[in-house]
C-alpha cells in the first residue's frame, strides 16, 4: 500500500494494544522477577516461624519467673512429649508443672548431661524466683533450620546462641 501513495505523504500508524511480542516480553520480566522473589519470602517467612515459636516459649517462661518471685515459690515448666511417644510417669508436682507444647512442626531438643542433643518432650525446667537453677541449652528445629538458645539464669531471658534458616 506504501508504494501506492506519493512519496512525500505520511503514513501514520495507530495502536492501541500490545503486540504479542510484547505481551511476551512483560511477562517473561515479571515470571523472572517473582521466581527471584520467592526464595526469599520462604525465608523470611520460616525465619518469622522460629522466632514466633521463640517468643512464645520465652514468654512461658518469663510467666514461670514472675510467678516465682511474686510467690517466693519454684515454678515448673513442662514440656509435653510427641504424642508418638510414650507417657512417662510424673511426679504429683510435675502433674501440676505449666506445660509448654512445640506447635508448627517444630520439634525442641534439649542438651543433655552428657552433650549430645535429647528430645525436651516430658523434660522439666525449675524455675526459682533467682532464676533457673542452671543455664540450659535448647534447640529449636524444623526441615533444615534450627536456632539453638540458652535460658539466662539470672534474669530467666532466652539468649540466641546461632541460627541456621
Amino acid at each position: 500500500m506504501h508504494h501506492l501513495l506519493p512519496p512525500d505523504t505520511k503514513v501514520r500508524r495507530t495502536s492501541a494494544g500490545l503486540t504479542l511480542l510484547e505481551m511476551c516480553l512483560a511477562l517473561a520480566i515479571g515470571l523472572t522477577l517473582a521466581a527471584l522473589a520467592i526464595p526469599t519470602a520462604n525465608g523470611w517467612i520460616e525465619e518469622r516461624a522460629f522466632r514466633s515459636e521463640t517468643d512464645a516459649l520465652a514468654d512461658t517462661v518469663m510467666r514461670a519467673k514472675i510467678e516465682a518471685e511474686t510467690t517466693g515459690e519454684s515454678r515448673l515448666l513442662r514440656f509435653a512429649e510427641k504424642k508418638t511417644s510414650r507417657l512417662s510417669k510424673l511426679s504429683p508436682e510435675e502433674e501440676k508443672a505449666a506445660v509448654y507444647q512445640v506447635k508448627g512442626g517444630f520439634e525442641l531438643e534439649r542438651m543433655g548431661r552428657r552433650g549430645q542433643w535429647e528430645d525436651a518432650g516430658g523434660s522439666v525446667l525449675r524455675i526459682q524466683a533467682g532464676g533457673v537453677v542452671s543455664p540450659v541449652l535448647f534447640r529449636l528445629k524444623r526441615n533444615n533450620g534450627y536456632i539453638v538458645f540458652r535460658f539466662d539464669p539470672l534474669t530467666g531471658h532466652m539468649e540466641e546462641k546461632e541460627f541456621q534458616f
